[in-house]
């Protein structure tokens, strides 16, 4: 142990698309779980939009809910204030 570092009791490890490989992972792997669907109906209504209109727009920003599938590759850190 001298040379290495422990998953979460050293150092946590976060993900992100919550693949099925996450929840596969010895332990599971904590990861931000992204909505895809709603992620791909976006791009493409406002693709649609820019052909319709026969010119891109400014570029925009949206923002898509996401959330944290917590699993074994974290712990509470010491110290964390959690509200």
């Amino acid at each position: 142990r001298a040379n290495f570092l422990a998953v979460p009791e050293d150092v946590g490890i976060i993900g992100f698309n919550d693949s099925t490989l996450c929840r596969l992972a010895d332990g599971g792997l904590t990861s931000v779980s992204l909505n895809i669907d709603l992620l791909v109906r976006r791009a493409v209504s406002k693709l649609l939009a820019i052909i319709s209109a026969g010119e891109a727009e400014e570029p925009i920003r949206e923002i898509v809910p996401c959330a944290l599938a917590i699993r074994g590759s974290t712990s509470r850190a010491r110290g964390a204030i959690l509200k």
